[in-house]
């Protein structure tokens, strides 16, 4: 799916296309990665988490970089790198009752490859409180944050 998404906003070059609108379908924006695969991964090879890792991080500069305006619009759950794709957007749109959460923290993995968008959107202090509980916030809470 990652290379799926950098496929769609690497080929924008299209006159027609004049922005990309990202979207879950059903009752979730995106509820992030699996965290039971995240427990696994601590047995995966370094070389193995290393070029997983490059590409979630090659996805969210991909959304960030796009020539073309990016627009998230999120409801539901938007639980760990889902933050991640909604930061690199140019603008993010929800619904009050979206449920935000940086939910990786909880079992000790770090938001790292979604860290520097998260904080460029919200700024630092808020998106430590959030990267250091995994607090769950609603649409409203992440409007007046800035996320």
């Amino acid at each position: 799916m990652l290379k799926e998404l950098i496929g769609i906003f690497e080929d924008v070059d299209n006159p027609e296309t004049l922005c990309i609108v990202l979207r879950g379908k059903g009752k979730s924006f995106c509820a992030g990665v699996d965290l039971q695969w995240m427990k696994a991964v601590s047995r995966n090879s370094y070389e193995k988490n290393h070029k997983e890792s490059l590409l979630l991080s090659k996805c969210f500069e991909t959304i960030y970089t796009c020539p073309k305006p990016t627009i998230a619009v999120a409801h539901g759950s938007v639980l760990g790198g889902a933050n991640g794709l909604l930061a690199s957007c140019d603008l993010a749109y929800c619904t009050d009752t979206a449920v935000f959460s940086l939910s990786e923290v909880k079992i000790g993995i770090i938001p790292a490859c979604i860290s520097p968008y998260v904080i460029k959107r919200i700024g630092e202090y808020g998106a430590r409180e959030l990267m250091l509980t995994g607090r769950r916030i609603t649409g409203k809470e992440a409007q007046t944050s800035g996320l």
